[in-house]
Order: C-alpha cells, then structure tokens, then sequence
C-alpha cells in the first residue's frame, strides 16, 4: 500500500490541474467581449471634385491622400486611400491601397477606356493575362481586368470625354477587406459635374 501513496498523489494531484484550468477556460469564453472586439460599423465619408468631375464615398477606416503627377504633355492626379494607423516598415514597402488614377482626355485623343488601358503603361494591363471584362459603373462603360506586381492588383477604367478613370486595388488575397472595400468605392462612383 506503501508504494501507491505516491502514484495516486500524482494522479490526484494531475486531476486537481485539469479542473482548473477546465474552470479558467469555461470562465474565459463566457466572459463578455469588450468593445474594441465587437462589430464596428463603418461610416462613410465623401470626396469630390469639380476640377476632376468625380465623387465617390469610402469607408473612415481609410485616410485619403491627393498627388498632382501632371506633366507638361498631361494632367493626372493620383488619389490613394491606405488604411488609416498604417505605419510603414523600416526599408519595407508600401502597403495595399485603393487609389484613384485621374488623366486628362486630351481632344485630339479621346481614348475608349479600352484603348487606354491597351495603350497606356500606366494602366498596368500588359502586367496581367490580358483579359478584359466590360462592367458599367454609374451607367458608364467601364471595363476590369487583373495585373500583378509587387501585390495583385485590379483595376476598373472608364473613360469620359475629358477624363480617364482608373481605380485600382492592390491585395495580397482575394479576400482582402480592401477588396469589398474597393467595390464599395466603385458602386458610389459619380462622374461629370458634381
């Protein structure tokens, strides 16, 4: 009997551990979630521009920033919206991002936005298969097709008679949030004087 003491001390003692931490579990799962885990909804914010003659609406998650790139040959303006907090590696790169390229329609031009995107490197399409899939955006006519770079990306392009529109959206997933977020920006899009 003198040599069980010890091994059911041991299993007594295992037992008395196991309850425990089944009681800490079971009390950590029944705990209440706090606000920061909870479901957040998103609000909406709005930009616009006459000189550009585009509107849109993208969530407050995402800080909006404007680049004029225009050169002497054309006007372009680079509209980029990157999740808001984003802090930048050290020697890193740039994060995923929704932008929003904007080029003049020069008169003696006026590109299709398939001859745009066919014919112009900045659309990145000959980084992609080459496929295009015609969509409307607003009642335009626009058409979408997928590039790879340093990210995936996609891009959407409608084509005024003033202005070239290219949204894009770089990811590393197709289930990225900025995915849904980039169609959201897309089904608020508005073109022409605002």
């Amino acid at each position: 009997m003198k040599d069980i003491k010890p091994i059911l001390a041991l299993v007594l003692g295992i037992a008395a551990v196991w309850y425990i931490i089944s009681i800490l579990v079971v009390s950590e799962s029944d705990a209440p979630l706090d606000q920061s885990s909870q479901q957040v909804q998103t609000v909406m914010q709005d930009y616009s521009t006459n000189d550009w003659r585009v509107g849109f609406k993208y969530p407050d998650t995402y800080t909006l920033t404007e680049t004029d790139l225009s050169t002497p040959q054309r006007n372009r303006i680079s509209l980029a919206l990157i999740e808001k907090g984003y802090v930048p590696p050290e020697m890193g790169e740039g994060p995923t991002a929704i932008t929003v390229d904007i080029f003049r329609n020069v008169q003696n031009e006026r590109y299709t936005a398939e001859e745009w995107i066919k014919g112009n490197s900045a659309s990145n399409y000959k980084l992609g298969p080459g496929e295009l899939t015609a969509r409307t955006v607003n009642n335009h006519q626009a058409y979408e097709y997928r590039w790879s770079g340093l990210y995936e990306g996609k891009s959407v392009v409608v084509a005024t008679d003033d202005f070239v529109y290219m949204f894009s959206v770089t990811f590393n997933s197709p289930d990225d949030i900025t995915m849904s977020d980039f169609e959201s920006v897309l089904s608020t899009a508005r073109f022409g004087t605002l």
